[in-house]
């Protein structure tokens, strides 16, 4: 009906050649038809009153019947179609004030109702909620988020004559329907353009992001989270990348690049049938509430084609820290230590640190060659490729410095740190030195059973 109702609308223009304005009008008309309602949308005023003519002559060709109290003729830019307000002034769509009401009023009247009764409901009511609150979906971007818990609650029903017991879950999104008007709600007619890029991607050892191509992040699993399904990590990849940037991320727009189709879908539609994953969802749902950022775009990528995939795949051997008791003895007697300057989120052994890898908490600048070490106590147990350059740096820039390295006198980093050192200790082989609970957690192997030796500067 809407393919003929368009030819026919065509073809009605091409035989009354005595409104050539109205043809150039109807060129630029944008049609929104949903069984016998249609909405006409037209660039200004002039053309809407040009495309009103067409538009009567076109129906009554046809044989249509318009019903003059349903129709609205008088141009406007604000009308309700469909169950929702669209508003071409503010670049909106909302809810009306009549459905936006039913739905707290609703949603307040389940949860009320549920509570004498050990949290049991009418399937059939709570059914009218769910489907009357998803039909606002195009004004309220979260509303899948928020109605997930309560499809899988309807889900345990015995028959539509039956109650359902609600979750605490539930309760708690039906109190954040109860609530609606407090939610800033409205969902933009026309998006602008995305402010940053991201790359994210998963390993089964590891997750990994790029922004806007330069900046880099990346992170171990524990132990226990390898145990998720791998679509799994990759959501809360997304959630970590978007931790990792956060300072920079803030208030943007993202462009967001996955090479998971699963997870692309769900981050569009806020919502899936895995427990898990909407446990994460909703995590990365307030985050980004809170820091105001928002998904301009979330494409598949080919994993081949994703620069994230590298950094999800860093398996570097000196991801691995020290045990506690011995960096307290040597805290105690040549600290205390000021600064880790080479460490991750997950190895840094003081509350300042150094990292290679975006991380809002790592202090200053992420390289630690970009820091002054200078008027600090660095704690500097760096990987074995970054010995020459530390050995450099402290020869030129003098300070308080302890160094864990190898104890291999045949290098020349090795023979520099010994000259310009005030102490030298030889410790265990690094093996044993590893922190046994770090092991353990993230699963890594650990350091080789070369022996350890400290440089202290002072």
């Amino acid at each position: 009906m809407v393919g003929v109702v368009q030819q026919r609308l065509a073809a009605s223009l091409r035989e009354q050649r005595q409104l050539p304005t109205a043809s150039l009008c109807v060129q630029r008309m944008r049609v929104l038809p949903f069984c016998d309602d249609y909405l006409f949308m037209f660039a200004t005023r002039e053309a809407a009153l040009l495309g009103r003519v067409q538009i009567e002559r076109t129906c009554a060709w046809l044989g249509l019947a318009l019903s003059p109290t349903k129709c609205v003729w008088e141009p406007t830019q604000v009308i309700d179609h469909l169950g929702l307000r669209v508003d071409t002034r503010r670049g909106l769509f909302l809810v009306p004030p009549d459905k936006e009401k039913r739905l707290r009023e609703m949603a307040r009247a389940i949860v009320a109702s549920s509570l004498p009764q050990r949290r049991l409901v009418p399937a059939r009511f709570l059914a009218a909620f769910v489907g009357l609150a998803q039909s606002v979906y195009l004004a309220v971007p979260t509303a899948k988020l928020y109605l997930r818990e309560l499809h899988d609650v309807l889900s345990t029903r015995m028959s539509w004559s039956s109650k359902v017991r609600l979750t605490k879950q539930a309760i708690r999104d039906l109190r954040w329907w109860a609530t609606l008007s407090e939610h800033g709600l409205g969902r933009a007619i026309w998006r602008s353009a995305a402010s940053a890029v991201l790359h994210s991607d998963a390993s089964g050892f590891a997750w990994g992001g790029v922004l806007d191509g330069t900046a880099l992040a990346h992170g171990l699993w524990t132990k226990a989270e390898r145990e998720n399904h791998i679509t799994t990590l990759e959501l809360v990849a997304v959630l970590r990348n978007l931790t990792a940037f956060l300072p920079r991320l803030a208030g943007k727009r993202v462009h967001l690049h996955e090479d998971n189709m699963a997870v692309c879908y769900v981050l569009r539609e806020l919502t899936t049938r895995s427990r898990v994953m909407m446990k994460y969802l909703r995590e990365l749902w307030s985050l980004m509430q809170q820091s105001e950022i928002e998904f301009a775009k979330v494409d598949y990528i080919k994993s081949a084609l994703n620069p994230a995939d590298a950094p999800s795949r860093e398996r570097s051997w000196d991801e691995w820290r020290i045990c506690s008791a011995l960096f307290d003895r040597l805290d105690l007697s040549h600290g205390p230590y000021t600064v880790d300057r080479f460490a991750s989120q997950h190895t840094a052994l003081c509350p300042r640190y150094n990292s290679k890898w975006a991380d809002p908490a790592a202090d200053g600048l992420v390289s630690a060659f970009s820091n002054d070490w200078r008027g600090e106590t660095n704690w500097i147990h760096p990987p074995i490729e970054a010995l020459d350059q530390v050995a450099l740096n402290l020869r030129l820039h003098p300070c308080r410095a302890t160094v864990i390295a190898p104890l291999w006198p045949a290098y020349s980093w090795f023979r520099e740190l010994r000259e310009c050192a005030d102490e030298m200790e030889v410790l265990s082989a690094a093996d044993s030195l590893a922190d046994p609970a770090f092991l353990l957690k993230w699963g890594v192997r650990g350091p080789g059973g070369w022996s350890l030796v400290a440089f202290h500067f002072r």
